[in-house]
């Protein structure tokens, strides 16, 4: 039997190590990564690599907890309102664990350098009776900061009679604001104006300056005291006018 030169035995016992440790350092990866995300791992903007499922779960309830809604009413000051003032949860929809169990851990190694993005629900929870308790914290609930509307209305200025506008007010109708407000929460909505283009969110005057009653009253007033009428006697003159 021919004798296997040193040389070339040295060099299959190295390529056996190496393949040896090779295994190795697969298996042991692929253990690794079974319960953690592998490298390069987005899920909606958070870098999952090297964490637990539950890990991701807490950091995309952290990321809830940065949400912010900030309110513009009429004649106050903006305000913002934290997440936390609402009560907001995270829903677990099963989605991170889906995205975990998708994974090949087995090809752990071909991970490495790359970046693979996921989205995952994040839907949330909180309690409505929250938004009431913020509701009556908000500037523009307070009394102080209320005016009811106030109708259109005419006077006589001397000369003639005119109509004075209608004055709009700031009295809230709860109801509506509260319903904006939580389809604002609901929908991840980070500002709102309760005064803004179609809302309908305020108590509004009953008679404005082009109500038709008002209208006809003002015009019908002014044209009879315009009328000059002078009655001739006999004896003298009457003379009728809107200073009389």
């Amino acid at each position: 039997m021919k004798k296997i030169p040193l040389g070339v035995i040295i060099m299959l016992i190295v390529v056996a190590a190496a393949a040896v440790s090779l295994f190795v350092v697969f298996k042991l990866g692929e253990n690794y990564y079974s319960n953690i995300f592998m490298p390069g791992t987005v899920i909606n903007g958070v870098d999952c690599g090297g964490k637990s499922a539950a890990e991701v779960k807490s950091e995309l309830q952290d990321s809830i907890l940065d949400y912010t809604l900030t309110v513009k009413a009429r004649n106050c000051d903006p305000e913002t309102i934290p997440a936390i003032d609402f009560g907001l949860t995270y829903v677990d929809d099963g989605c991170v664990d889906r995205i975990m169990e998708e994974q090949h851990e087995k090809l752990w190694f071909m991970s490495i350098g790359g970046v693979k993005s996921y989205t995952a629900g994040t839907d949330y929870s909180f309690d409505e009776s929250n938004v009431d308790t913020v509701m009556n914290n908000l500037a523009c609930m307070q009394s102080i900061n209320i005016t009811a509307p106030e109708d259109a209305y005419y006077i006589d200025n001397g000369t003639e009679y005119v109509i004075i506008p209608e004055t709009q007010g700031c009295q809230p109708i709860y109801s509506r604001m509260r319903e904006q407000i939580i389809d604002a929460v609901k929908s991840g909505t980070r500002s709102i104006d309760l005064d803004g283009e179609g809302t309908d969110n305020y108590e509004k005057p009953a008679i404005t300056t082009e109500d038709p009653d008002l209208i006809y009253t003002v015009s019908a007033l002014n044209s009879l005291t315009s009328a000059h009428v002078i009655y001739d006697f006999v004896d003298r003159q009457f003379e009728i006018d809107r200073a009389m």
